[in-house]
């Protein structure tokens, strides 16, 4: 092979390496911040209970909560099971499922009570969607809402600045 077929070669196959790390994968196809996901969902063990989550809360099975792998936490989002008409919404508090269960397709990891309301507890997982809520994005938090004290001068009873 000559050098030009050489790096044809290498080119073409560079543009194939892009194009294909460009394609969203079935079972993560967001569609932006008010998009919608297909895929599977599982659910908590027990064995989590009283755990911290991502969010610093202690998880309770009895509450609807799921984690995400992406979405910011506090997001509420609706879970309707693909094969029936039963949905629930549940609050993003933690981040999940495992990088093993995504590769499977599972796209959020359910609490009990959501599982229950489901009806997937006794599959263990089930084919969702799951639609972000309108208006239901928590704000990022506010770095810049740190109170700083504020400098009181000579004139006003305060620290000299000259006698420092």
């Amino acid at each position: 092979m000559n050098a030009s077929a050489t790096r044809c070669a290498y080119v073409a196959a560079a543009v194939a390496l892009a194009a294909s790390a460009s394609l969203p994968r079935p079972a993560q196809a967001v569609t932006g911040i008010a998009g919608r996901e297909i895929g599977y969902a599982s659910y908590y063990s027990r064995r989590f209970e009283g755990r911290r989550t991502a969010s610093g809360e202690a998880y309770a099975g009895s509450r609807y909560t799921a984690a995400h792998p992406r979405l910011p936490l506090g997001t509420a989002v609706r879970v309707t099971r693909i094969d029936g008409d039963q949905s629930v919404v549940v609050h993003v508090n933690d981040r999940g499922p495992s990088r093993t269960h995504q590769r499977r397709g599972v796209v959020i990891d359910l609490s009990l009570a959501a599982a229950r309301e489901l009806e997937l507890v006794r599959a263990g997982r089930a084919r969702v969607i799951v639609e972000i809520l309108p208006g239901a994005v928590p704000e990022p938090p506010a770095a810049a809402m740190i109170e700083v004290p504020s400098v009181q001068h000579a004139e006003d009873g305060g620290v000299d600045d000259a006698k420092r």
